[in-house]
């Protein structure tokens, strides 16, 4: 949603959603105090911190600053094509 304003906004937010900071420091809290975002928070969590794994494993890199990169499927080393 970020592109919609610019390049540089969008990239800024992919960055910082694709970052091990934002989910380790919502887990942190979570244990450490109280229980006030939900019951859901945990599994969330879980799920975006497996979602980044992924990305990381799979090649996909944060998007630079000075232009706008597509998330195209990378899996040329895997001897297979994606349609």
């Amino acid at each position: 949603l970020g592109y919609l304003v610019s390049p540089k906004m969008g990239n800024y937010l992919y960055n910082l959603t694709h970052t091990f900071t934002l989910p380790l420091i919502l887990s942190c809290s979570y244990l450490v105090g109280e229980n006030v975002l939900g019951k859901m928070t945990l599994p969330i969590i879980l799920v975006w911190l497996i979602h980044i794994t992924i990305d990381r494993l799979l090649g996909w890199k944060l998007m630079r600053d000075n232009k706008k990169e597509t998330s195209k499927l990378k899996l040329s080393h895997f001897n297979f094509e994606v349609f």
